[in-house]
């Protein structure tokens, strides 16, 4: 406190009063007034999160994964194929034998001056595959095995000479030949057939006989089926 003077002989004290706080918000210049500048706000901004890069390890092993894997189904697939099946001769496929799958049988004997002739066993099977005609044994018995879904083909006998690897015309038959003086005879179920023997189509119990000479066998040699172990 200080002192202010005397009065009457008594000396008055008076309290010096604390001056009053000024209002800060009536100091500070209004927003907006023109020709002061603003005080900027600070923003609290998020750290930016880093981009996880894809884990590249992780990508090649899965690449390489499906590369190998790739090439096993395609490693597979061909041996697969060629386990099963081979080329197609003359149009007859080389198969494995399905079930359900429609099989007849036809006999074919070879005649040259009334002396048969073996037609060999084992034609049309491989190792990997049988063809639609084959043979089992020596017996003449062509064998016709078909796919369900070629059910309806129809086969011929140029076409089993074919598999055979062996030539069929009216000049030449298998190894052999018709030579001049001769001639071939051609005989379906007893019957005479004047054309190309090639096109003979193949017919469930079928007997097809093939002769060169003179002479020649008189009447053609018929074929008495095993219907239990041949019924079609």
């Amino acid at each position: 406190m200080d002192r202010q003077g005397q009065r009457n002989g008594c000396i008055l004290w008076r309290r010096r009063m604390p001056s009053p706080k000024r209002d800060a918000s009536r100091d500070a210049p209004s927003r907006g007034a023109p020709g002061r500048s603003q005080p900027i706000a600070r923003t609290h901004r998020r750290p930016a999160q880093s981009r996880r890069e894809p884990p590249v390890l992780a990508l090649a092993v899965a690449a390489a994964f499906l590369a190998v894997f790739a090439a096993t189904i395609v490693v597979y697939h061909v041996s697969t194929t060629r386990a099963t099946s081979a080329p197609a001769i003359d149009g007859v496929q080389c198969q494995g034998v399905q079930s359900g799958a429609r099989q007849y049988h036809v006999h074919l004997d070879l005649l040259y001056r009334e002396q048969p002739v073996t037609i060999p066993s084992q034609i049309g099977q491989s190792a990997h595959c049988t063809y639609w005609l084959h043979t089992s044994g020596e017996d003449g018995i062509i064998s016709v095995d078909l796919p369900r879904e070629s059910a309806s083909t129809r086969l011929t006998l140029g076409q089993f000479f074919a598999v055979w690897k062996q030539p069929l015309s009216r000049r030449q038959v298998a190894t052999l030949p018709v030579s001049p003086g001769e001639e071939l005879r051609v005989w379906v179920n007893g019957q005479r057939y004047p054309g190309d023997p090639a096109d003979i189509v193949l017919r469930s119990h079928e007997q097809i006989v093939l002769e060169i000479g003179p002479p020649f066998a008189e009447p053609p040699p018929g074929y008495t089926w095993n219907t239990k172990a041949y019924p079609s």
